[in-house]
């Protein structure tokens, strides 16, 4: 997969962990593309486990 190192970037500044940025010749996804991962991102945070019910914080 040609974007993987993008789409990890990416998940790590819509986490508030890093930043998107990469160097060449790699750019920033963008589109359809940037739509998904973010999609994907924010509904793997949304329905994540919430650990202190279960007794693993």
């Amino acid at each position: 997969m040609p974007t993987l190192v993008k789409c990890i970037t990416l998940c790590e500044q819509v986490a508030s962990r890093g930043s998107e940025l990469t160097r060449a010749p790699r750019m920033p996804l963008t589109g359809d593309e940037r739509a998904n991962v973010e999609r994907i991102f924010n509904d793997a945070n949304n329905n994540r486990i919430d650990l202190t019910k279960v007794n693993l914080d």
